[in-house]
């Protein structure tokens, strides 16, 4: 475990490790000003986007009120290396990870209370991992939630194409056009294709990428060498594209896993194409919670924790006081 390198105060925790968790060498970074803070588990996107290294820049700012906690899931980032076995890939084995963590982090830190916050991807994540501890979360956001409906991708299509012909962009035209619209036809790479046009369009963030942006953050963070970019990073990242398959978003939509146990938030920026606001707003309306809302940040993309940092902690501080 190595410190980072803030200065400390007496409840002040900062720290970068790799527990085995369930077999598992995993990465955890454990950051805020007060182990006495309600914890913030944050479920990062991709699939294999870890965020461990762009975390001070994305999510310092939440250090006053939460002790929050980035884990790179097993296989991603940190988390990365030949043990893993593709096959684990799955969402029971995700959520039994997540609460692996937890536990560590509670052992390690003393910390009591827990909060949970997952992003893109990471929400098709968190249902299993509310499911598995009902009792554990005091209250989940979700952030740009991921497309569980077909009518979603349509929709991202649409705009990336419309786009990519407003502005004459002839390759961007050429490759959507020849994987057609959704269904993609089989072996047209036609999600990868999708999603690489929608984000450089600006779908994600508008005026630039959401892969610059996480470039950016990540040169200005210390927690992965180069080594751990180019070898662990990097090939996480193809490992769960190239391993993940569709029972991520199939269980997501599943009637059981909308039954979810704790107060939740929808957070959702009306200018995100990854993920459409119209997609996001009937996953809401879907869902069911002790209490739930649904949070509209305009003009905002697929980062709005970090397109407005600061406009996004008061809207988590204020929804999960």
């Amino acid at each position: 475990m190595r410190e980072s390198d803030r200065g400390a105060l007496p409840e002040d925790v900062a720290a970068l490790a790799r527990p085995v968790i369930n077999g598992i060498p995993q990465g955890v970074l454990v950051r805020g000003r007060s182990v006495k803070n309600p914890a913030l588990l944050i479920l990062h996107g991709g699939p294999g986007g870890a965020y461990i290294g762009c975390a001070r820049s994305w999510f310092g700012c939440w250090e006053d009120q939460w002790v929050v906690l980035n884990w790179d899931m097993r296989g991603a980032g940190l988390s990365y290396s030949r043990m893993v076995d593709p096959s684990s890939l799955e969402p029971a084995q995700i959520a039994r990870d997540a609460l692996g963590v937890v536990e560590w982090s509670r052992q390690q830190f003393g910390l009591g209370r827990f909060y949970l916050l997952a992003h893109s991807f990471g929400t098709l994540v968190a249902p299993h991992v509310l499911h598995a501890a009902p009792n554990l979360f005091e209250g989940y956001v979700a952030v740009a939630p991921a497309p569980i409906d077909a009518e979603a991708e349509g929709e991202s299509y649409q705009w990336t194409l419309a786009r990519a012909r407003e502005r004459g962009n002839r390759r961007a035209i050429g490759e959507l056009e020849r994987i057609g619209s959704p269904p993609y036809r089989s072996s047209s790479g036609g999600l990868d294709v999708r999603a690489r046009w929608t984000d450089a369009l600006g779908g994600a963030i508008e005026g630039t990428d959401g892969s610059r942006v996480a470039f950016r953050a990540l040169r200005a963070g210390t927690e992965y060498t180069w080594g751990d970019l180019l070898l662990r990073f990097l090939p996480g990242v193809r490992f769960w594209m190239r391993n993940v398959d569709e029972s991520f978003s199939r269980d997501a939509a599943s009637e059981r896993l909308l039954e979810l146990p704790v107060p939740t938030t929808v957070v959702q920026g009306t200018a995100d194409w990854m993920a459409p606001a119209a997609a996001s707003r009937r996953y809401f309306e879907r869902i069911r919670a002790p209490r739930k809302s649904f949070v509209e940040l305009a003009n905002l993309g697929h980062y709005p924790f970090v397109e407005e940092p600061n406009r996004f902690a008061r809207v988590l501080t204020s929804e999960l006081a």
